[in-house]
C-alpha cells in the first residue's frame, strides 16, 4: 500500500447477516476517486448476482492503517441509521455523525386512537393512524429504543381487553418478540407493516369475541324471556337482570332477531 492511501472500514449488510471490508485509494483510483460510483456499482452487482438486498455503511476515513478500529466502529454507528434509511441503503457516518436518535419519551395520542380504531374493527381508521404515527416517528427521529417501549405498551393493553374477553392471549407473547427485533434486522416501513398486521388480526380477534359473547347473551336473554313473558317485562328490566345498557341490548336484540323487543 502506498504511503498517501486512506482508509475507511466499510460494512456490508444483507439480510441478517453483515461483511467488512476495507477500502484503500488504491481501489478508488480505477472509480476516478468517486466512492460513490464505486459502492453504488458494488451495490447493484451483489444485488444482481445474489438476488439479495445489501445496505452499505462507511465509517470515517482514517489516515493510518492503526486507525482502522476506529474507522469501523464508525461504520457500525452508520448501521444503526438503516433503521430509518431503509433496505439497499448507503450510509456515510461523516454524514450522520452530527444525527443523534431521540430519546425523549412523551404521550403519543395515536396509540389510544389506535387501540379505539381497534375496538370497533375500523379497518381504514387503523392502517390511517398507524400511517400518521410513524409519521411522527420518523419526523421526531424517535430512537428503536423507545419505540419499543410505546409497542410494548400497546400490545399489553390489547392485551388486557382481550383477556378481559376471557380470549387467548398465548399468541400475543410471540407478537411481542415480533415486533421487538434488533435495529440492525429491521427498517421502519418493516416495523410499521407488522404492526399494521398485528392490529388488524387484534381488530378482527376482538370482533370475533365480542360477537360471540352477545351471541351468549342473546341465547341467555331469549331463554328468559321465554320462561317469564307472561310477566310484565321491558327491555330495561331485563338489561338490568342482565347487567346491559338497555340501547346495547335493544341493538343485540335487532341484530339476532330482525325485529324489535317489543315487536318480539
Amino acid at each position: 500500500m502506498l504511503k498517501n492511501d486512506r482508509y475507511r472500514g466499510i460494512t456490508f449488510f444483507k439480510t441478517a447477516e453483515y461483511l467488512d471490508a476495507i477500502l484503500t485509494n488504491n481501489i478508488l483510483d480505477k472509480y476516478d476517486m468517486d466512492i460513490n460510483k464505486l459502492l453504488h456499482n458494488v451495490q447493484k452487482k451483489i444485488n444482481e448476482n445474489e438476488q439479495i438486498s445489501v445496505s452499505i455503511f462507511v465509517g470515517r476515513k482514517v489516515n493510518e492503517i492503526s486507525q482502522l478500529k476506529e474507522s469501523y466502529t464508525s461504520s457500525l454507528i452508520a448501521m444503526n441509521y438503516r433503521f430509518y434509511r431503509g433496505k439497499s441503503c448507503v450510509v456515510f457516518y461523516e454524514k450522520i455523525k452530527d444525527a443523534y436518535f431521540n430519546y425523549d419519551i412523551r404521550e403519543f395520542t395515536s396509540f389510544p386512537m389506535l387501540i379505539e380504531a381497534i375496538e370497533k374493527n375500523r379497518t381504514e381508521d387503523i392502517i390511517s393512524v398507524v400511517d400518521d404515527m410513524f409519521s411522527e416517528f420518523q419526523n421526531s427521529f424517535l430512537a428503536l429504543e423507545v419505540i419499543n417501549i410505546y409497542l410494548n405498551s400497546f400490545v399489553l393493553e390489547i392485551m388486557r381487553i382481550v383477556s378481559q374477553m376471557d380470549g387467548d392471549i398465548g399468541d400475543y407473547v410471540k407478537e411481542l418478540s415480533i415486533l421487538n427485533r434488533e435495529i440492525k434486522n429491521i427498517t421502519i416501513a418493516d416495523l410499521k407493516s407488522a404492526v399494521v398486521q398485528f392490529s388488524l388480526k387484534s381488530s378482527a380477534y376482538i370482533k370475533s369475541l365480542r360477537d360471540r359473547k352477545s351471541i351468549g347473551i342473546i341465547a341467555e336473554v331469549k331463554e328468559y324471556i321465554l320462561k317469564n313473558y307472561h310477566n310484565d317485562i321491558t327491555l330495561k328490566s331485563i338489561a338490568e337482570i342482565f347487567y346491559l345498557n338497555p340501547v346495547y341490548l335493544g341493538q343485540l336484540f335487532k341484530n339476532n332477531f330482525g325485529i324489535s323487543f317489543n315487536d318480539y
